[in-house]
């Protein structure tokens, strides 16, 4: 029979990697968040300036190119 003082260290390494896993998790959901409100802003500052008629954006080639990172990510999140 095992005693509780025998496990403590295995709970604490469990309780751990959860902690651990957690706060990874809660820091790469920020830093996403924080990623897509700058491509955001991006986007936007591009169309304003179209609109002004400072540049010209060739939106068609930024569609295809946000579809092959959609697709990469896609891809590669299932993978794993």
């Amino acid at each position: 029979m095992t005693a509780v003082t025998d496990l403590m260290p295995f709970v604490g390494a469990i309780g751990g990697g959860f902690f651990v896993g957690l706060l990874a998790a809660y820091a790469i959901k920020k830093i996403l968040k924080i990623a897509a409100v700058i491509v955001g802003l991006f986007i936007a500052v591009l169309a304003y300036l179209e609109y002004q008629r400072f540049i010209d954006v060739n939106w068609a080639k930024i569609q295809a190119v946000s579809e092959n990172v959609l697709t990469w990510v896609a891809v590669y999140s299932y993978i794993k």
